[in-house]
């Protein structure tokens, strides 16, 4: 009698857990979206590989591919670092999960290394590396004429967005991370950060931002503001898509040697603007090349030498400037690393970073699916930004 009390129990307990978790499975999907929902359980944590698993449209490579002079410096295989002595930096790449790292010196490929089966053809998504390659675009729709400036309202492409409190925010706001969005940056399964990272319908939930009531300005971090600024964009190309923007204005006057692509909410949909850029390391690195001469590329102007100064503010181009946010080291969608030296990045979430050095005239490169360990001790981004000043400083004798 008693074992049957127990297996009533036993079932009863077990019916209601499965109760609950379908429950909450259905308050999930009619929170977030079925497909949503569906994409966040197939696919799982982003990757540096989700460009596999998402719609895209293609970048092709250049019809006059440029290529960094090979000219390998075996020297670079061992650098001093501050606080750590000398590091083998090839020890330091395999051990923290690289899959690829490059130097170049003014047009000189120094140092190039690939693991983990990678090679100098393997795309990799750069995440939040996107979020510069975005800048740099809208740099170029401003002086293109697409966009009239970065004092525009955001309202005069995305006009319904004027209840939701964006006919007060500019341009520059959106850029600089100063808008006062209310969206929070979280891995919150039910939470907005999510939902944009897996929607089939990126325009609408973009639409559904609004700003605080009242705004608390000053720079925090949301890759909300990123894809508004995406959204903004694509507006303002009105037939043309960002990819095909990015195209003719980046990849073809790079000299891009490898195809790219732009990953979208759905077939035909919207670029993720804000993460989903995949490029390979070598293409990169010319894009990192481009910001260190000022927006000049093999002598021809691609970018106004203003707008480079205006992203990168504490560097040597301006440093009588400072930003309205009082926050130094985030530019335009690019990160400020040091205020005397002038040196900036393009950083995604898993250690994607583009390093920019230009009083050296270097550019590092350095793409992984994490930020990964060192002498069994986790890496930062500070970690990192040591070692490439390091590589830096060495490289600019070289």
């Amino acid at each position: 009698m008693v074992s049957g009390r127990r297996w009533t129990w036993f079932i009863w307990g077990l019916g209601g857990f499965c109760l609950a978790v379908v429950a909450a499975m259905g308050a999930w999907a009619a929170l977030q979206g079925p497909l949503t929902v569906y994409r966040v359980i197939v696919n799982g944590e982003t990757t540096i590989e989700d460009y596999k698993r998402y719609p895209f449209r293609p970048l092709t490579p250049s019809l006059r591919p440029y290529r960094f002079k090979e000219a390998p410096q075996p020297e670079l295989a061992r650098v001093a670092v501050a606080g750590r002595g000398e590091v083998d930096l090839v020890d330091l790449l395999e051990g923290s999960s690289s899959v690829s790292f490059l130097v170049v010196k003014d047009e000189r490929l120094l140092f190039e290394r690939y693991f983990q089966g990678h090679d100098r053809s393997t795309l990799v998504q750069t995440f939040s590396v996107s979020k510069s390659i975005l800048s740099f675009l809208i740099g170029a729709a401003i002086e293109d004429g697409v966009i009239g400036g970065v004092d525009d309202v955001v309202t005069a492409y995305v006009p319904e967005l004027s209840a939701s409190g964006f006919d007060k925010v500019r341009i520059v706001d959106l850029l600089q991370m100063n808008s006062g969005m209310d969206y929070v940056e979280n891995d919150n399964p039910f939470g907005q950060h999510v939902r944009f990272n897996y929607t089939p319908d990126l325009e609408n939930e973009i639409l559904a931002l609004h700003v605080r009531p009242v705004p608390q300005h000053g720079f925090t971090y949301k890759s909300g503001e990123s894809a508004l600024l995406g959204l903004v964009l694509k507006r303002a190309l009105k037939e043309k898509t960002i990819s095909q923007y990015t195209q003719g204005r980046l990849w073809e006057p790079l000299g891009m040697e490898y195809g790219g692509l732009w990953s979208l909410d759905a077939e035909g949909g919207l670029e993720k603007a804000w993460c989903c850029l995949s490029a390979t390391a070598r293409d990169l690195a010319k894009f990192g090349a481009l910001y260190r001469d000022r927006g000049m590329w093999q002598g021809a102007p691609i970018l106004p030498m203003r707008w480079v100064a205006d992203s990168t503010i504490n560097g040597p181009f301006s440093p009588d400037r400072w930003w309205h946010t009082g926050f130094w080291n985030y530019g335009y969608q690019w990160w400020l690393v040091n205020r005397e030296r002038g040196d900036f990045m393009a950083r995604g979430k898993d250690g994607q970073f583009i390093y920019v050095d230009p009083a050296s005239g270097v550019v590092v490169v350095r793409l992984g699916p994490r930020l990964g360990t060192y002498g069994g001790n986790p890496l930062t981004v500070d970690d990192w930004s040591a070692f490439f000043q390091a590589v830096a400083a060495k490289a600019a004798a070289l």
